[in-house]
């Protein structure tokens, strides 16, 4: 006669994966989004320029903190890090160089709204730009 022998299996151990911190693929920023939030900004600059130049008569440089909150804030969302990195250059030295020429022709006040605006608009162009050659690879 036959017994059949019962043989204990042990469990494997399930393996290890590692663990990714973030998404394996960049998403894009799609244009139509990069518009919104461009003209997002142009409506908060507006915004605080209108609010703070009817309280203070020279506030100093307030639209800047503002703005750049909010695109800290949706590039947060984002975590894009080399593509956040090349749009705070790229919108620190659009902001540098058109405070230089607007400030005398336009004001204080008005030349610092305009080149956060115009700096902002090339935050996120660089943005959109960067993240959307980094998806494509």
């Amino acid at each position: 006669m036959y017994q059949r022998i019962r043989t204990t299996r042990t469990r494997r151990e399930p393996r290890l994966r590692p663990v990714r911190l973030r998404p394996s693929r960049v998403q894009p920023v799609s244009w139509a989004e990069a518009a919104l939030v461009i003209a997002g900004s142009w409506l908060v600059t507006g915004v605080v320029y209108a609010a703070v130049s009817a309280v203070f008569d020279e506030p100093g440089f307030p639209v800047a903190v503002v703005v750049v909150s909010v695109l800290a804030q949706w590039h947060w969302e984002r975590r894009d890090w080399p593509a956040a990195l090349a749009a705070s250059l790229a919108g620190a030295i659009t902001l540098f160089a058109l405070l230089d020429k607007l400030r005398p022709e336009m004001g204080l006040f008005v030349g610092e709204a305009l080149a956060t605006g115009f700096a902002a608009t090339a935050a996120v162009l660089v943005f959109t730009l960067v993240t959307r050659r980094r998806a494509r690879r």
